[in-house]
């Protein structure tokens, strides 16, 4: 379940975008909290932090480079981790990787991480 934060704080309703205290529709672009407490943004907002157009992080997330968790209403919801992933990804775009190599490159980097991570639990 993920809850959505209104200006004052208040929990929303994900299902009906609406604030369950003051009964306020919630509007684009408005951040949500995940069940574990990492905040997540809007595709919109996304767009604006990282540069990326709303079609192309459309277009990523159908490539498999980000996968965004989705609201019971099925909005995307991006976290931190998928904004850092995707500033990687522009990065890329820019040094002039095409996306079946930023894929690629992607899961390497995620392999290599997990491989570091398992060595230094095992030392």
């Amino acid at each position: 379940m993920i809850y959505i934060i209104w200006w004052t704080y208040d929990l929303v309703d994900p299902n009906k975008n609406v604030n369950t205290q003051s009964g306020e529709i919630l509007r684009e672009g408005e951040m949500a909290i995940s069940e574990s407490g990492g905040r997540l943004f809007s595709i919109s907002r996304v767009a604006e932090l990282t540069g990326v157009g709303v079609q192309s992080l459309r277009q990523y997330e159908a490539r498999g480079l980000v996968t965004p968790v989705r609201s019971e209403g099925g909005t995307r919801r991006f976290s931190r981790a998928d904004i850092a992933r995707l500033r990687r990804v522009r990065e890329l775009v820019d040094v002039g990787a095409n996306l079946a190599s930023i894929g690629i490159i992607l899961d390497l980097q995620d392999e290599n991480t997990s491989l570091r991570y398992e060595l230094r639990r095992m030392q």
